[in-house]
């Protein structure tokens, strides 16, 4: 996504426009969507696996709120977020062509349980 910032000593920003104190899960999610997307638009989402398993072991390692309602509602903010970044006016350009559209609101539709 066009919205991640490295600075020069490793700090990572996602998204500052939307920054808040809230559920932990929803920076969650918004991390697995951005590593999902892509690879589910090609048609590999196995390929986001590894990064999104070790994100969660990294943060699972030192919060005390890691368990498995956390976990789920992080995967359902991750749809909702492929899906407004593919449905939405906040489009990525890997879902520029409509096979990866498709592949991706399938995806995410699956994600929510509603296919």
């Amino acid at each position: 996504a066009g919205n991640v910032l490295v600075a020069a000593r490793g700090a990572v920003l996602l998204d500052a426009e939307i920054a808040h104190i809230g559920d932990a899960a929803f920076d969650l999610g918004t991390l697995f969507a951005h590593l999902w997307l892509p690879s589910v638009a090609r048609g590999v989402a196995s390929d986001a696996d590894a990064a999104i398993h070790g994100a969660w072991r990294a943060y699972a390692s030192t919060a005390t709120d890691a368990g498995a309602a956390l976990h789920q509602r992080a995967i359902t903010y991750a749809a909702i977020e492929m899906l407004r970044r593919t449905l939405g006016a906040a489009r990525v350009t890997a879902v520029a062509e409509p096979a990866a559209s498709l592949r991706v609101v399938d995806f995410a539709s699956g994600l929510l349980g509603l296919s």
